[in-house]
């Protein structure tokens, strides 16, 4: 391996570890279906605007749901066996493996990417209330 390879390696954190770290996220909206994604990012109406669910089909993977051109465009995020991260994006685009989806995130905010459009503006999850002892 090479030192970077080592590395990058090292930095993998176990799935255990990333979910409740993206579960405390406000763009990770969690268990909502796809068309409850796609009336929030509407409900939004500007290109750009995402945010990130827990994938129907797929246990254990997410959907990044991204607004463009009044249309919602669904990306699946997987893990590989080293629990890395990778977004399915366009053919012929590197895939890149993060060890978190902050990371993940944050990268896909810049440009040309692979995705229809950059990230740029994040549908936050509303606070839900606190539960009042019977």
């Amino acid at each position: 391996l090479s030192p970077l390879e080592q590395e990058e390696r090292e930095t993998v954190r176990p799935k255990a570890i990333l979910q409740p770290q993206a579960k405390r996220m406000s763009w990770n909206h969690g268990n909502i279906t796809r068309s409850t994604a796609e009336v929030l990012l509407s409900k939004a109406g500007k290109d750009g605007s995402f945010l990130l669910r827990d994938s129907e089909s797929i246990q254990g993977a997410y959907a990044l749901c991204v607004m463009y051109q009044n249309c919602v465009y669904t990306y699946r995020i997987l893990p590989n066996e080293d629990k890395r991260l990778s977004v399915q994006a366009s053919e012929g685009v590197p895939i890149r493996f993060f060890s978190a989806l902050p990371e993940l995130v944050e990268a896909y905010y810049n440009e040309n990417m692979g995705l229809v459009t950059h990230l740029q503006f994040a549908v936050l999850k509303e606070e839900e209330p606190p539960e009042e002892d019977p």
